[in-house]
C-alpha cells in the first residue's frame, strides 16, 4: 500500500523524462499499438507533431514527447505504475540498445490552500526578515499585487540509491488568485558509464528505474506531506 495525501490534490502528474540518444521517428501511436505497448487505438491519439525529429502526441491516459536527445511520458491519471510499465517495455523489450545516460522520476502536485495559509507557510520556508528593508516591503499589496514567496528549491545528492544524480523538491504558489500550493520533485540519475560501454544500452536505465519508481512516488508523498502539514497547520 503507497502513501496518500493529507490534503486532497487538485491535480497530480507523474513523468519519466529519459536522455540519450533517441529516434523519434519510431515513437508513433502506430508503433506503440503494433507492439501492443498501449491499448488505446493508434487512429484515436491526438498527433501535436510526427517527424523524423521531433513527435508528441496523446492518448487517452498519456502524453508522450520525443526529440533526438529526449524522451518524456507524462499523466494525471493514475495508477502511476502504467508509465513504468510503458517505458519499460518499449526500452528494456524492443529498444534495449538506446543508449540512456540520464533518468528523471518526476511528479507534480498541486493542492488548494488560502492566500493566509500561504503567506504563513512561506514566511517559514523563506523568511522575509534575512532580506532587511526590502524584505519588509515585499507582503505589501493585495490579490494580484500581494507579495511573497514564489519559489523555494532543495535539494540532497548523497543518495544510497544512485552513484550520481540528485533528488530536488519545489515548492511555489499556483498561478492565478486560487491561492493553491504546488510540490514539484524531480528524481534525478545519471549513468556515467553508458557511452563508453554501448553495450549497456538502456539496462542500467530500465533496471534503476524498475527498482527506484515506486519508492520514488513515496518519497513525492511524504515531501509533499511535509507541506500539506504546514499548510494544514497555518
Amino acid at each position: 500500500m503507497h502513501m496518500g495525501f493529507l490534503i486532497t490534490p487538485k491535480l497530480d502528474t507523474v513523468s519519466i523524462v529519459l536522455r540519450g540518444t533517441f529516434n523519434p521517428a519510431i515513437f508513433s501511436p502506430y508503433w506503440f499499438e503494433k507492439y501492443k505497448i498501449i491499448a488505446s487505438k493508434a487512429e484515436d491519439a491526438d498527433v501535436q507533431l510526427i517527424h523524423p525529429e521531433v513527435v508528441s502526441f496523446r492518448t487517452d491516459w498519456l502524453s508522450l514527447s520525443s526529440d533526438k536527445n529526449s524522451f518524456t511520458i507524462a499523466t494525471s491519471e493514475a495508477p502511476w505504475v502504467r508509465c513504468l510499465d510503458l517505458v519499460e517495455q518499449t526500452f528494456g523489450d524492443f529498444l534495449s540498445h538506446t543508449p540512456i545516460t540520464q533518468l528523471g522520476i518526476n511528479r507534480n502536485i498541486e493542492f488548494p490552500s488560502t492566500m493566509e495559509k500561504n503567506e504563513v507557510v512561506g514566511h517559514l520556508l523563506a523568511p522575509k526578515k534575512p532580506w532587511g528593508d526590502w524584505g519588509s516591503q515585499i507582503s505589501k499589496g493585495v490579490a494580484g499585487n500581494h507579495g511573497g514567496m514564489r519559489n523555494v528549491t532543495m535539494e540532497i545528492r548523497d543518495l544510497e540509491d544512485r552513484e550520481k544524480g540528485h533528488v530536488r523538491a519545489s515548492v511555489s504558489p499556483s498561478e492565478g488568485n486560487n491561492h493553491g500550493v504546488v510540490v514539484s520533485i524531480n528524481d534525478h540519475y545519471e549513468f556515467s558509464n553508458v557511452l563508453s560501454d554501448s553495450t549497456l544500452g538502456a539496462t542500467q536505465a530500465m533496471e534503476t528505474l524498475s527498482q527506484n519508481f515506486m519508492a520514488s512516488m513515496d518519497r513525492s508523498a511524504s515531501i509533499t506531506n511535509q507541506v500539506m502539514k504546514l499548510i494544514d497547520e497555518a
